[in-house]
């Protein structure tokens, strides 16, 4: 497990439409799907697609971000 802090005024916001996510352990599964979106000020995006199953993928709105595959 990995996290990391960023100051608020580092301009990166983190946007999503659920208020929670309950992932349970012994089936490894996710409730409900969601897409966490991360935002810098510069316009790049990231979206964390996490699905039913529990299993996330990492892609770029439009592609703006090397090394991601575009949404």
């Amino acid at each position: 497990l990995k996290s990391v802090g960023l100051p608020v005024s580092g301009g990166v916001q983190l946007e999503t439409k659920v208020s929670s996510m309950l992932f349970e352990p012994g089936r490894g599964t996710g409730v409900p799907a969601a897409t966490i979106e991360l935002r810098a000020s510069n316009g790049k995006q990231l979206n964390h697609v996490v699905n039913n199953l529990g299993r996330t993928r990492t892609c770029t709105p439009g592609g703006l971000v090397p090394g991601y595959k575009a949404c």
